[in-house]
Formats: structure tokens, sequence, C-alpha cells
């Protein structure tokens, strides 16, 4: 017979899922509520134990002890397991700021060239590999605009990839150890439970076959469907403002040596040369073979990313101090209103008044692209400035009329000549943990420091990546799976399963174990979900007298299959806004994919483990 406490925890863990599920009350609060459940059923039961049993309501023996320690609760906190996942996250974060993925895309170009939806199922398998060891948001969040732009030609823009690129990550993530956080729980919560130690490639020949078997559906099937589906804003893409800009090259930037082809300059991508000022001869198109050098003022036309990189680079040869300064500016965008003072009057005036806080990289003009110096350029009602500031120079622009700042474009900006070391120290970290040479979470946590100790994003930068939902999701999570050891409510689960279906076999409980994890990760975290799941597997495999590796394997596999809800995975949502998805267009699109995943499971397990 099961003691109360075992009830009550089973309440805690059902309210649980059902507030993260309603998504009424944030991740936070849920999380404080559930941990402020628990510590007071720990602290309150052995108390009102003797009580509790006078009244006929069985408490178990472990909570007799009238002096209670809830200590072992927020032990969850202090995991390895999940520094491991912040570190990583601050890595992804060094690998996004950098743009270090950029060579990707270009490769994916190159192999599809002008048959750009060819070359988007190729991005989409590279995104697939790369997040077997790399957090799949980030490698989403890089990838987003390529996709836009990569689509603007295709009949259903974007839509019918946008989908399939979040699935394919998804699907990557659970190749390895370090693919995904669900992994990395699973195996900590195992290891903290029974001692069995998950290697880093354990999970990767059973992963590798399930892709294998979803790939048609996802690669073909999945974005045919979304192609037919295409509704209304289905041709969305990452237009992408075209800013005019005036540069005055010096010894390094990377515009210096640009040579000019058949009357323009077709090795600078996605920059356009408008006009050349040497001195005091004026160079226009057709440039004939005009090579560009230090002292030239070139008049450009760019993207916003490129003018960004381009002010990054222009510090590449100054001091210390001035590298530091340009890397923690943020670059924004501020309109110029209506019956604005500064309407009429040039760029001179505007950047006077922006003062030294301020750079005015670049303006936007949707009616024309001019050739003319932008010290001769009168503003228009409507112009888009590219600005690079620092925090407190943005903050003064909020609040006064004659520019209107577009909070929605502040990003921090990135390092990318540093792209390079960071590649190398992440590299460095997983080849340190395959070869046995240091522990997961030691690796990640050193490479995450070196990345801030480089350069490669800086303290804000890295403090920003580290979300404090994933910490009180985690947390709570290790708390309710720690709960559930320590009432016994774990086996009371496993030992329920097995009852009823103890006819059917150990395929058929592994099989049905495997569907409810799948359903559940797409209703709750796949974090909680694993965590939640992990001892119940464990105690199922005890009760079959089975080795735990099937039932670990199938948490992790199940546990990632958040394919039908967009709240299942964060690249999920990720994707929902740029795509025009619905909620329903998930579930169409995910429950196939899930069914698909757990058939192959149901086949491929019995095989592959000689069950």
């Amino acid at each position: 017979m099961l003691g109360l406490e075992v009830w009550i925890v089973y309440a805690v863990v059902g309210a649980a899922i059902v507030a993260y599920a309603s998504d009424r009350w944030s991740i936070e609060f849920v999380s404080l509520g559930v941990m402020a459940a628990l510590v007071v059923v720990f602290s309150a039961l052995p108390m009102l134990a003797p009580t509790l049993s006078a009244m006929g309501l069985p408490i178990g023996d472990g909570f007799a002890n009238p002096e209670p320690d809830v200590a072992f609760l927020l032990t969850g906190f202090a995991s390895p397991v999940l520094f491991t996942i912040l570190a990583l996250l601050v890595i992804g974060q060094g690998l996004y700021q950098t743009n270090a993925l950029a060579p990707v895309a270009a490769l994916a170009k190159r192999v599809g060239g002008k048959r750009e939806g060819l070359a988007l199922l190729f991005l989409i398998v590279l995104a697939g590999a790369a997040s077997g060891f790399l957090n799949n948001t980030p490698v989403v969040v890089m990838l987003l605009p390529v996709f836009g732009a990569m689509a603007a030609r295709l009949p259903g823009g974007v839509r019918p990839y946008l989908i399939p690129l979040s699935f394919a990550t998804i699907l990557g993530g659970t190749t390895t150890l370090i693919g995904s956080s669900t992994n990395l729980l699973v195996a900590s919560t195992a290891e903290r439970a029974s001692g069995y130690m998950l290697g880093f490639f354990d999970q990767t020949p059973l992963a590798l076959l399930l892709i294998v078997a979803a790939l048609p559906y996802v690669l073909w099937a999945l974005p045919r469907a979304l192609r037919e589906d295409t509704g209304e804003g289905a041709g969305f893409t990452f237009r992408g403002k075209q800013f005019i800009a005036e540069q005055v090259l010096v010894a390094g930037h990377p515009l210096v040596g640009a040579k000019a082809q058949h009357g323009l300059f077709t090795g600078l991508k996605d920059i356009t040369v408008r006009s050349v000022r040497r001195g005091p001869q004026l160079f226009l198109p057709p440039f004939d073979s005009l090579e560009l050098q230090p002292g030239d003022t070139v008049v450009l036309a760019a993207k916003r990313d490129e003018l960004v990189n381009a002010y990054v680079a222009s510090a590449a040869g100054s001091g210390e101090d001035e590298k530091r300064r340009v890397l923690s500016v943020h670059a924004s965008e501020a309109m110029l209103a209506p019956g604005s003072r500064f309407v009429g009057q040039s760029i001179d005036v505007i950047s006077a008044y922006l003062g030294a806080g301020h750079r005015l990289l670049g303006v936007e003009r949707r009616a024309r692209m001019p050739r003319v110096a932008l010290d001769a350029l009168r503003l228009e009602a409507g112009d888009v400035f590219l600005l690079a500031s620092s925090d407190d120079a943005f903050e003064a622009l909020r609040g006064q009329r004659d520019l209107l700042v577009l909070e929605e474009t502040r990003s921090e900006i990135g390092n990318t000549a540093r792209a390079p070391v960071a590649l190398g120290l992440f590299g460095l970290a997983i080849a340190l943990v395959i070869l046995g040479a240091a522990d997961l979470m030691v690796a990640t946590v050193a490479a995450a420091f070196a990345m801030v100790a480089t350069g490669c994003l800086n303290i804000r930068q890295a403090t920003r990546a580290v979300d404090p939902r994933i910490v009180m999701m985690i947390g709570t999570a290790l708390a309710m799976g720690t709960a559930l050891q320590a009432t016994g409510g774990d086996t009371a689960i496993a030992s329920g399963v097995v009852a009823l279906a103890a006819d059917a076999g150990p395929v058929a409980i592994l099989s049905a174990f495997f569907l409810v994890v799948a359903i559940l990760t797409n209703i709750l975290s796949n974090n909680a979900t694993a965590v939640l799941f992990t001892p119940i597997a464990l105690e199922l495999a005890t009760d079959l007298a089975l080795p735990p590796e099937p039932f670990i394997m199938a948490v992790i596999l199940a546990a990632n299959c958040s394919f039908a809800t967009p709240i299942g995975y964060q690249t999920n949502l990720l994707v929902m806004g740029p795509g025009h998805y619905q909620f329903s267009d998930y579930f169409k699109a995910g429950a196939p994919l899930v069914f698909i995943y757990w058939l192959c499971f149901t086949l491929l397990a019995p095989w592959y483990f000689g069950l």
C-alpha cells in the first residue's frame, strides 16, 4: 500500500506538469512554486507522521525522523550536469557572436548552386550533423537569415523548410551525449541513481538508424506537405535592408585591395560600391580596373551585417582599449520621425547631435540609393540610421521625438575575427572529452571561460546566454525526480507498468514506455520528462531483470521527440514566427514523425539490444 507521502508527491508532480503545459505562468514562477511545495511537504510530513498514523493515514518509515533534512531537494542546483549545460550555452553563444558557422552556409550555396531548394535541404542535413556537437538553438538562430535569403525566389518562400530545419537539429541532438541537454540529464540521473555510466557515443548507432528511417519524411515528404499547405505570408523572407555608408579606408580595412572587374567590384559579397573619391578625383561606375587603396573615401550600399563587420574590423589595428570599446557597444536602428527638426539637414548635423556615444554606420533610404557623399545628403522623414551605441547613449535616445528607436533591431556586436578561435576552443573541448583526457564538465566550463578570456564574447554576452528559466527548470526537474525516488514513487509506477503488461513481454513494455515518454515530452518540458522518467526506466529494467541500457536509450530518444507542439522544444518556437506557422502546423507535421520514430524504435530496439 502506498504511503500518503507518495500520493502527495504525485499530486505535486502532476500539478507541475499541468502548470508547465498550460503556459499560463512563467517557468520561473512554476518552478519556484514546485520547489516550495516539495520543501514544505518533506519538512512537515516527518513532524506530522505520528498524528497522521494515528488517524489511519500510512506514512513511510523514512518520514519518521522528527528533524527533517530537505537539503537533498536542492542538490539539483549544484549538479555537474547543470553547469555543463550552462557552459555549453555560453560556448554556443560564443560561436554565434563570432558567426563561426558562416562557412557552413557558404558550402551549402556552393553545393546547391542556383538550385536554392537543394541547397536548403543540404543545409538542413549539415545543421542536423552540427547539432550532435553544438547546442541546436544557436545553430538555428544563425541559419534563419540564411534560409530566408536563399528561399526568396522559391514559390513557397521559407515556410516549407523551417520546421524541417528545427526537426533536423532535434534529431541530430540525439546522436551524442552533449547533443542535447536532455541526454546529459538522463546520463546524470542514471549515474546518480544506479551508477550506470553513459558514454559519449553510446547512443549514436541506434540514433543514426532511427534518423536514417526518419530522413525521407523530414527532407522530402514534409517540405512538400508544407509547400502545398502554403497560406498567407508564406512568401516571407528576411529581405535585409540596404544601408548607404561612407567609409574612409585605412590600412587593414577589409575593402583595401579590392579590385574592380568588368567595371564592378564583383568580389565584394553583399556590398555595392556606389562611388570612390581619391583626392580631388571622383570615380563612378563603371570603375574599369580601379583598385581600392588606403585614403580612398568609398560610398557603398550594404546590408547591416557587412557594415557592422567592417566597423569591428576597423578596430583591429587600434589599441586594446579601442577594441574593447567597439565590442562593448550595440548595433541598433533609429528612424527619423515626420516633423523632426533634422528633416532637410545634413548627416553632419545628426552626427553632432548623437554625440560621442554613437557611431553612425549607415543610412537606409527606401526611395533611392544616391551616389553622392554622405555630407551632401539631405535627410528625409523615414530615413533609418544604423548606429553603434553604448548602453548609456542608447538609453538616452529613448523618449525624445526626433529619432524613433527601433527596439527590436538592437543586437550586440560580435567579434567575427575570433571565429577560428571559437571553433578551435570548442573542438579542443570535444577532443579532450572523446579521448578521455578531461571530464565533460571540466572541459566545457574551461572552454566557456576561454571564450570570454580570448574575446570571442564579453561577460555581458556570456551572462545573457545563461537563461534563468533553464536553471530553474532543470533544478526543479531534478528535485521532482529525487522526491519520487525518496518516496518510492518511481518504483510504484514501474511496478504498475510491469503488472499491466505482464503477459505482453519486455518488448511490448519497452515500446509502450517509449510512446508514453514521447507523448509527454510534447506537453511537458523535454528536460523535465527526461529526469522524471529515468528513475522509472531503471526500475522497469530491474523488475524485468534486464540491463538498463534499452530503457535508458528509450528515455533519451523519446524525450527528444519534441515535434508535435511548438512548446515541445525551443527551436520549434524560434521558427514559428519567421515561417508563419500555427500551433496546428506542428501537430500535423510532428505527430507523423513521432509515430515514425516510435514504430522504428519498436522494430529496431529488440534486434539492437538482443531482447
